[in-house]
């Protein structure tokens, strides 16, 4: 349940229906009339919400479970909606050319902060650390690189 936005609204599901989301990601794009949406920007957001489906499969947090993409506003899917209405808020402003898109796709609670974050949580125990190995020591091999070379 820490996935969801509106637990209310899921109707005790892991997910909330794209349509909560798009209205959630319109708000806080700064929309005022998010509530009344035409037919035209429910495709539009349906078409921004398949590519973070594509951005989410291609993460290198993702545990690999498959999600297809929605045909409907009605549809859930198991993505944290977190990043689902920040990738679409994100998504829309940039495709409005808003001043808030960057701030919407980088800034402190952006998009692609949210994505890392919420899909490390999935991926690994609460709390683990990051660890990172230089390839060329896990074996206790040494390999040299044009830099070396072109300093012989």
């Amino acid at each position: 349940m820490a996935d969801l936005t509106a637990p209310h609204v899921a109707g005790g599901g892991s997910s909330s229906p794209l349509s909560d989301l798009v209205r959630q990601g319109l708000a806080l794009m700064g929309d005022s009339s998010a509530k009344r949406s035409t037919g035209d920007l429910e495709h539009l957001m349906i078409f921004f919400a398949n590519q973070i489906i594509d951005e989410v499969r291609n993460h290198p947090y993702w545990d690999g479970v498959e999600v297809d993409y929605y045909t409907s506003s009605t549809e859930k899917r198991g993505i944290p909606d977190m990043v689902m209405v920040t990738g679409l808020a994100a998504k829309y402003a940039t495709q409005q050319a808003s001043q808030k898109a960057g701030a919407l796709l980088s800034g402190p609670s952006g998009y692609y902060k949210t994505l890392n974050r919420k899909l490390w949580e999935r991926r690994f125990t609460p709390g683990t650390a990051i660890e990172l190995k230089p390839i060329e020591q896990t074996d206790g091999t040494v390999y040299e690189t044009d830099l070396d070379r072109a300093a012989r």
